[in-house]
């Protein structure tokens, strides 16, 4: 181990560089904020644990999850920076974040053929210093919802995929920004692989020197509010009902489980298997959360399997989640 203390900037240059070679999302701007406010208040440019516990203490008012995320921020640096010696800090906040339910929304085909009308309407500053940021975002628009809504992808994954990990010569895009930075692959469909492919080829006009696939106009990733900001524009132009853009993971799912009506015992199990690893699920447990929200396979699979779920559950073997 070094332990040799290090600056806070010194910190932030080598967190950076750490995040960025081990393929992780890069700094955001609520790190930003933390570093930035670390530096203000250090009168040595170091870490203090008076620092540290000041930026932890829950602030009035304030929601306990947004305490949370704040805290968060500080711990994973701080941590970063314990490991290695570069400083000794305690991280003394116990906060848990607190989980809310979201009503899972069933979205029907009007509902998307009105969102996708939005989507293809949508138009952002076209002229002057906006030209190309305009131009950019309109492009990214018209794709990214296109790919949450037939693949399943979680806003995350879509959001931080870097150019080389969409291989569009054989259509296959690999997951490595994600939950728990449990990566997959996910298999694109014909019609979705050609939306991607023309997609590229006129945002590379754009942006050549782009960093992400889906960027912003300086290339980078799209901020973290940018998918959800847009999705509601969208989704409240035509619709009246509440959704969220999470809510095409769920629709993939349930779509997709739907479809395995008329399959039998074992092929149903083959193909909810690959459901579940085409959505980069730590265990099949977690994709059957769906199958208690599809009533019509639910009676399908019982009817099937005389002794219930579980022995189709217990037959996946042990190797099977290291995938």
């Amino acid at each position: 181990m070094n332990n040799e203390i290090r600056t806070i900037s010194e910190i932030d240059s080598l967190y950076a560089t750490y995040r960025l070679v081990s393929q992780r999302h890069p700094i955001d701007s609520q790190t930003r904020t933390f570093l930035n406010y670390c530096k203000k208040q250090s009168k040595d440019g170091l870490f203090s644990q008076a620092m540290i516990d000041n930026w932890c203490c829950k602030r009035e008012n304030e929601k306990n999850n947004t305490h949370y995320n704040r805290v968060k921020v500080a711990e994973n640096i701080i941590k970063f920076a314990n490991e290695r010696g570069y400083c000794c800090i305690d991280l003394n906040s116990k906060v848990k974040w607190e989980k809310t339910k979201h009503r899972l929304v069933m979205l029907d085909q009007q509902e998307m053929v009105s969102f996708f009308k939005a989507c293809d309407e949508q138009t952002f500053y076209e002229t002057g210093v906006f030209k190309k940021r305009g131009q950019c975002y309109k492009l990214v628009c018209k794709a990214i919802f296109r790919l949450l809504y037939s693949n399943g992808l979680r806003p995350i994954e879509a959001r931080l995929l870097r150019i080389e990990d969409v291989d569009l010569r054989n259509g296959i895009i690999y997951i490595r920004a994600t939950k728990g930075y449990r990566e997959h692959i996910v298999a694109l469909s014909p019609e979705m692989h050609g939306i991607l492919r023309d997609y590229d080829r006129k945002i590379r006009l754009i942006e050549p020197t782009r960093v992400a696939f889906f960027p912003d106009e300086k290339g980078e990733f799209l901020h973290r509010t940018w998918i959800s900001d847009i999705f509601h524009k969208l989704w409240y132009k035509y619709n009246s009902t509440s959704a969220v853009p999470y809510d095409f993971r769920h629709n993939y799912a349930i779509q997709n489980i739907n479809a395995l009506n008329g399959l039998s015992i074992d092929e149903a199990y083959y193909s909810l298997l690959a459901i579940s690893k085409s959505m980069g699920h730590a265990s099949l447990n977690q994709t059957m959360y769906y199958y208690s929200l599809t009533p019509q396979y639910s009676s399908i699979l019982n009817k099937l399997s005389s002794a219930g779920l579980k022995p189709i559950i217990h037959r996946l073997p042990d190797e099977e989640d290291r995938f």
